[in-house]
């Protein structure tokens, strides 16, 4: 009876914490490959990160001593990688889609990015996407990443 009794308490537990361990161990595999790809980036435009900062699908980067944003997304479609020079910039700004609701003024959001303003009016804004609908199903701590990089931004520029 005892002997029955831990075996199915052993097989519960190995149920419960193998894929949980397993899951874990994905999530740091991701988040490592990120940061490489991230560190790349920056690597080959002779800059070394400040600051960084990781998601489940991108990583954003800063050297504030040479003024240059890195940006990394990995899509299920594509690996979308950008480095702006953040001294041809003289704003930033949260930029927030929502979707129109019958019931409320503010519908749920649908993209957070951030608007980077240029300098000069013959360069096109940049945007750096933080959320989409269409690719994330929900928001997880992309709202409080923003805010904080728009501060880091905005420090930076100034």
């Amino acid at each position: 009876m005892d002997l029955g009794m831990i075996t199915i308490s052993a097989t519960l537990i190995l149920l419960v914490v193998v894929p949980l361990t397993l899951m874990q161990l994905q999530k740091r595999k991701k988040e490592q490959a990120l940061l490489n790809a991230l560190k790349s980036l920056s690597k080959q435009h002779h800059c070394s990160l400040t600051h960084y900062d990781l998601t489940s699908d991108f990583a954003i980067g800063i050297d504030q001593v040479a003024k240059a944003l890195f940006f990394y997304k990995n899509t299920a479609h594509e690996n979308r990688s950008k480095h702006i020079a953040l001294k041809n910039y003289s704003d930033c700004k949260i930029s927030e889609e929502r979707q129109n609701t019958k019931n409320t003024t503010l519908g749920d959001i649908t993209a957070l990015s951030l608007t980077l303003t240029p300098n000069d009016n013959s360069i096109t804004p940049e945007y750096i996407n933080f959320y989409n609908s269409d690719e994330n199903y929900q928001l997880n701590g992309e709202i409080d990443l923003i805010k904080k990089w728009n501060g880091l931004l905005v420090s930076t520029i100034k």
